[in-house]
């Protein structure tokens, strides 16, 4: 999340939510204002999101980076899907 003074389209490009003075770009843009854009690695045919939903203890911090590190070797790192943690 990025401060930002004004509420709406982060952009006005539909890149990404400002809501209460944050801003939360949406994959697979990123930047200040969600200007840049992340290509994927390799083609996709398939647009699919893994989503993660945890708590913000340190043992549940502990076990999602685990749990990405795993999930890239066996499996994203051919797919390339992003990934979006709430």
């Amino acid at each position: 999340f990025l401060e930002r003074s004004a509420p709406g389209d982060a952009g006005g490009r539909g890149r990404g939510r400002c809501s209460e003075g944050l801003c939360e770009c949406l994959p697979p843009y990123r930047g200040e204002m969600c200007e840049f854009e992340d290509p994927p690695r390799v083609p996709q045919k398939v647009r699919a999101v893994i989503h993660y939903i945890t708590a913000e203890t340190e043992r549940d911090l502990v076990d999602l980076s685990r749990s990405l590190e795993s999930l890239w070797r066996q499996f994203n790192k051919a797919f390339d899907y992003p990934i979006v943690v709430f």
